[in-house]
């Protein structure tokens, strides 16, 4: 099957879904390019596989995090000395446990690694870091909630 750039399944909340066509010309361009044409053919019929490469991530999952992991963490590391503001404390462990991403400046297109947001992530992106807060958390013998003592406690089926 052909690909054609340009088409895009897009989500309207809460449930609606729409199907987007950027830059149409080029689009009829392609489909005309792709698929063989007869003197007979009066029209084209595309067939659209629809897959979902981005998995968006779960309130559980969020739950887990801001209710369970980031209070503790936060709290083991303020009760260690550190004063700075709850954000500042967060992005330093979203760095140590490699939440991070390469972005470019938009002044002088120079890379740069910033943490990544939770609001952008993935289900899958979120999985890992919540894997990796724990790992950490228990390198430095923090006692924190398993996840699933946090789903038991709430009455939560799946976490992921």
């Amino acid at each position: 099957m052909k690909k054609v750039k340009g088409i895009c399944l897009l989500k309207k909340l809460p449930t609606n879904w729409e199907l987007r066509i950027f830059n149409e010309p080029y689009i009829i361009q392609q489909c005309l390019e792709q698929w063989h044409k007869t003197e007979d053919a009066v029209s084209i019929e595309l067939e659209f596989e629809i897959k979902s490469k981005f998995q968006f991530k779960t309130q559980s999952q969020l739950g887990y995090i801001h209710a369970s992991l980031k209070p503790v963490i936060i709290g083991f590391v303020q009760s260690h000395g550190d004063e700075r503001k709850v954000d500042e404390i967060w992005n330093d462990i979203k760095v140590a446990v490699d939440f991070t991403e390469e972005k470019k400046s938009c002044v002088d297109g120079k890379p740069y690694m910033d943490v990544k947001s939770l609001a952008t992530s993935s289900k899958e992106e979120v999985s890992g870091f919540i894997d990796r807060l724990i790992r950490w958390a228990g390198e430095w013998g923090v006692r924190i909630e398993t996840p699933e003592d946090y789903k038991r406690r709430l009455g939560i089926k799946e976490l992921n």
